[in-house]
């Protein structure tokens, strides 16, 4: 069973919240105060695991190892995800899982691989929690990520890949922005799955974790959520 925590706008967390496996926290984030006092009740219920993500791919850099650790602490999170680009080498990645496990156990880290060489290497080095992104997913076959113990999809690239792989955990804004589209999953699907990245949001802008949905687009969206952990956990 794959589980799922899906980004939305801040003003509508609430609204999000019973279909939420886990909480994915985006690092850079958490000096909102709405955000932040929603991940202290979350913290506080002890109810649904906590996962601090390093924000790459919103600030296309990653938040400073030191800060990650604070967000963990401040908020007992079970997860973070080292420091990562898509663009570092093998050595890179190996020198960010380094510096981070020399603060915490591997237990608590996720590397972030983005070829089956990066992994194994990883893997010889003692860590247990890998990612893997949509950035990057396309050089993988599904046959070598099924082989990724526990892997964690940063990010949705299609759902015939979700069926297929199975990966044990998935964070995603996808049903929000087709929502925002007026996309449902079937629309998506006719159109063979384009990524809708933050930019083509046309009114919402970059905007899109303060934008403000209509009541409309809220429904959308949670059907889509709904429909996406149905269609993806029922498969034969």
């Amino acid at each position: 069973m794959t589980k799922f925590s899906f980004e939305v706008p801040i003003k509508h967390l609430s609204a999000f919240d019973d279909l939420q496996d886990f909480t994915f926290v985006l690092s850079y984030l958490c000096e909102n105060p709405v955000y932040e006092r929603y991940l202290r009740e979350k913290a506080n219920e002890g109810l649904s695991s906590i996962w601090i993500d390093n924000s790459f791919n919103e600030l296309e850099t990653s938040e400073p190892l030191d800060f990650l650790l604070y967000q963990r602490t401040l908020l007992n999170a079970s997860r973070i995800i080292a420091p990562d680009h898509p663009k570092w080498g093998t050595d890179e990645i190996l020198n960010s899982y380094r510096h981070t496990k020399a603060h915490i156990s591997s237990d608590y880290i996720i590397v972030v691989v983005s070829s089956m060489e990066m992994y194994k290497q990883a893997r010889a080095e003692g860590a247990r929690n890998f990612a893997v992104s949509y950035w990057t997913r396309e050089g993988f076959t599904f046959e070598e990520l099924k082989s990724i113990p526990q892997v964690h999809f940063l990010g949705l690239l299609n759902i015939p890949e979700l069926q297929e792989v199975r990966p044990i955990s998935c964070d995603t804004s996808m049903p929000v922005k087709l929502a925002m589209k007026g996309m449902s999953l079937t629309d998506w699907a006719k159109e063979a799955y384009p990524h809708i990245h933050t930019k083509d949001l046309g009114k919402h802008g970059m905007d899109f974790f303060n934008a403000e949905l209509t009541l409309d687009e809220i429904k959308l969206a949670r059907r889509n959520t709904w429909e996406l952990k149905e269609t993806v956990n029922t498969k034969a």
